[in-house]
């Protein structure tokens, strides 16, 4: 897997590669390239399943778009071949709040 600060390029098969690119700190965007960096159409053998939701994810323009909240395999040739695991958690904080008595509602 080559890296940089923003993306991940995953080999999965000769002059086809999966690109994890992070847009923001909520939003990653999957698309493909071949081996001359140029963006190429989504293989049909592959697709990727939400596992928080159990749905499969829609693709939109030659490109995934996920999101932090969910966790998700990727699948080409109906084998399992990424798991993305999220692991960003929301801290809720509660906040003691007055309520005032019903009859003087």
């Amino acid at each position: 897997m080559n890296e940089n600060k923003n993306s991940h390029i995953v080999c999965i098969e000769q002059d086809v590669h999966l690109v994890l690119y992070r847009l923001s700190s909520s939003i990653s965007r999957i698309f493909f390239i071949n081996d001359n960096k140029d963006e190429i159409s989504i293989p049909n053998r592959f697709h990727i399943q939400d596992n928080t939701n159990g749905l499969p994810v829609r693709n939109y323009i030659n490109s995934y778009f996920l999101c932090w909240t969910d966790n998700y395999d990727f699948f080409f040739n109906n084998e399992l071949i990424l798991t993305l695991n999220n692991y960003r958690n929301l801290d809720i904080e509660v906040v003691k709040v007055h309520i005032p008595p019903v009859d003087t509602i």
